[in-house]
């Protein structure tokens, strides 16, 4: 007899507990819909309220079901390149990181950008092409732009665009072959619409790799462009 009274008194309580939850619940119902009701009967400063109380009881409502998980992450220390101190700025959809870190910890240390990239944290100034001689990246705040100092030390904004071994074995080999043409020799390489080019100043020239048909161009002080052919027959 005991046992039986203590079973349906556990019953009981099982019931009492299922109903005050479904009450719970009703409440929170009710209270979500009085204020979407009243969301667009009211100032949009009170729309705000209204929302965040919505938001509020359904993120409630979804804790108190389990319908939503913790989320939880890694830390990964990305490293130095030198120096003390390292500052990330920004990370593509590919998992790269780029910012700036100490190279040294002088009383003035040289700070460098950096790429961080399947576990390596690189210097962006060991990945410029040799004809951007004179540049020092100190800190890139995106993927491929950043903050630097030019040749003639001024500070400047950068863009950073991949140049192939090819292109600039092309260039070498024109500035060294055609000096009268491409001049000063060691001109930036630089990227823009579909071409990949070095422009002379001294000659007011252009040469450039079409990424359209691989084909080489050339555009010289008569504001002329000229397809010179296929690229793949001047570079071997």
């Amino acid at each position: 007899m005991l046992n039986a009274n203590i079973g349906q008194c556990t019953r009981r309580a099982h019931g009492c507990a299922s109903l005050w939850l479904a009450l719970a619940i009703w409440l929170m119902l009710k209270a979500t819909r009085a204020a979407a009701d009243a969301l667009f009967a009211v100032p949009s400063r009170s729309r705000l309220a209204c929302g965040a109380l919505a938001t509020a009881v359904w993120t409630a409502l979804a804790l108190a079901t389990g319908s939503v998980q913790a989320v939880t992450y890694t830390v990964t220390d990305l490293g130095i390149l030198g120096g003390s101190l390292g500052n990330a700025q920004d990370i593509n959809n590919s998992g790269q990181v780029v910012g700036f870190s100490y190279v040294d910890d002088l009383h003035l240390p040289t700070i460098h950008a950096f790429l961080y990239s399947g576990g390596v944290m690189t210097d962006l100034n060991a990945l410029l092409a040799s004809n951007a001689a004179g540049w020092v990246l100190t800190s890139a705040g995106a993927i491929n732009v950043g903050a630097g100092s030019n040749i003639n030390g001024a500070s400047r904004a950068f863009l950073l665009s991949p140049t192939s071994p090819e292109d600039e074995c092309l260039f070498n080999w024109a500035e060294a072959n055609f000096p009268p043409l491409f001049a000063p020799a060691g001109s930036p390489t630089a990227t823009e619409a579909v071409y990949t080019y070095s422009h002379y100043s001294a000659t007011k020239a252009y040469l450039g790799v079409s990424s359209v048909d691989n084909n080489v161009y050339y555009l010289g002080p008569d504001g002329k462009l000229q397809d010179v052919g296929p690229a793949s027959y001047l570079v071997v």
